[in-house]
């Protein structure tokens, strides 16, 4: 499950445009990663939706038992592609993912 939470790391940077967790010292960030809670809200979260945000907060969850496994996390709403645009009146679909992603997703599980 460390794998999952390293995943939802690099996911966390690929939504956010930031890292979870920043500090020139080793030992702040690795308290920083073991007690901080992620944050999902603020200007650079406005366009992410909210299953992307459940995943991501499934996929860091501090205790492993509480962390989804790779195949849970590939089973989420937000793989499948099922989530609506969020946007009132908004005629555009669910956000496109490479199919290559998923599949290396997949294969890595």
């Amino acid at each position: 499950k460390c794998d999952v939470w390293s995943c939802g790391i690099v996911l966390f940077e690929l939504l956010s445009g930031a890292v979870p967790f920043n500090s020139a010292s080793p030992r702040k960030l690795l308290r920083m990663a073991a007690a901080r809670p992620i944050r999902t809200s603020g200007a650079e979260w406005d366009g992410v939706s909210s299953p992307a945000k459940a995943l991501l907060h499934d996929m860091l969850a501090k205790k492993p038992d509480e962390r989804l496994s790779a195949g849970e996390a590939l089973q989420h709403a937000w793989f499948r592609g099922s989530e609506q645009s969020e946007a009132a009146g908004s005629s555009r679909g669910p956000p496109r993912r490479s199919g290559t992603m998923v599949q290396n997703l997949r294969d890595f599980s």
